[in-house]
C-alpha cells in the first residue's frame, strides 16, 4: 500500500508541477506579449475559471493528503520528509498564499497597469511552485530508487 502511495503522489505532483512549468516557460510569455493587456487579463481570467474543475481539484488537494499519508507510512525516511515538505510548503502553500490572491486581485482590480506587475508577480511564484513541485518529485523517486 506504502508504495501505491508514493507512486500515486509522485503521479499527481509531477502532473501539477508540469502544468505549473507550462504556464512560466509558455502561457505566460505569450499572454504577456498581447499589445492590448485586456486580451492577456481576459485570457486568464478565463482560464483561471476553467481550471477550478473535478479532475484540477483532485490532483491539488490530492497531492498534499498523499505526501502526508506517504511519511506516516514512512516515518523513519528523511527524503520522504523532505520531499513532503517541499511539495506542501513550496507548491501547495504557494499557490493558497501567492498564486490565488493574484488571481483574485486580477479578476477583480485589473487594468493595463496591474496587468504587467500580474504577470511579472503571478509567473515569479508560479515558477517556485513548479521547481518546487519537481524537486520534490525526485527527491521522492530517489528515496524509491536507492
Amino acid at each position: 500500500m506504502s508504495n501505491i502511495i508514493v507512486i500515486m503522489f509522485i503521479l499527481f505532483n509531477t502532473t501539477i508541477s508540469g502544468l505549473y512549468f507550462t504556464f512560466s516557460n509558455t502561457i505566460m510569455p505569450v499572454l504577456k506579449q498581447e499589445e492590448d493587456a485586456r486580451i492577456g487579463i481576459r485570457i486568464m481570467n478565463r482560464i483561471n475559471d476553467v481550471i477550478q474543475n473535478s479532475l484540477f481539484f483532485l490532483l491539488f488537494f490530492g497531492s498534499p493528503l498523499l505526501a502526508v499519508a506517504m511519511v506516516l507510512m514512512n516515518m523513519n525516511s528523511i527524503l520522504f520528509w523532505v520531499g513532503s515538505l517541499l511539495h506542501i510548503i513550496g507548491s501547495f502553500l504557494v499557490t493558497i498564499v501567492k498564486n490565488v490572491p493574484w488571481n483574485n486581485r486580477l479578476k477583480n482590480e485589473a487594468n493595463e497597469t496591474s496587468w504587467q506587475e500580474f504577470v511579472s508577480e503571478w509567473t515569479r511564484w508560479n515558477t517556485i511552485r513548479a521547481i518546487m513541485g519537481l524537486l520534490a518529485s525526485t527527491i521522492i523517486l530517489l528515496e524509491l530508487l536507492y
